[in-house]
């Protein structure tokens, strides 16, 4: 967050050892879902609602906006570079952007 050049050196680490762009565990997802059920939960006070409301608001955020939008998202911006953002080129192995990473670049635009 406060220093792009050691988040750069951690990304490029994770895909020099296990050949992935993208991260491998859920916390990042699971700390979005929490922030997203404050919201809601701050959301739900601010405006004196009931508790189903609550819910309402928190499966909304989470399974709609969050879920559903960048799954769609990712996967549309997924194959647009994979179909046409991709350089091929002799001697150099196939190179291409992997969905999870398309979904991570979501997750970060979400934050």
């Amino acid at each position: 967050c406060c220093a792009p050049r050691k988040v750069y050196q951690l990304t490029v680490y994770r895909k020099d050892t296990k050949n992935q762009w993208a991260r491998d565990d859920p916390g990042f997802v699971v700390v979005l879902a929490l922030f997203l059920v404050v919201s809601a939960m701050s959301y739900s006070i601010c405006l004196g609602t009931s508790w189903g409301s609550f819910f309402r608001a928190a499966a909304m955020f989470i399974l709609v906006h969050f879920l559903l939008c960048g799954c769609v998202v990712a996967t549309t911006f997924w194959l647009i570079c994979n179909r046409h953002l991709r350089v091929f080129s002799y001697g150099h192995p196939e190179q291409a952007v992997e969905w999870l990473y398309a979904f991570d670049i979501h997750c970060n635009a979400f934050f």
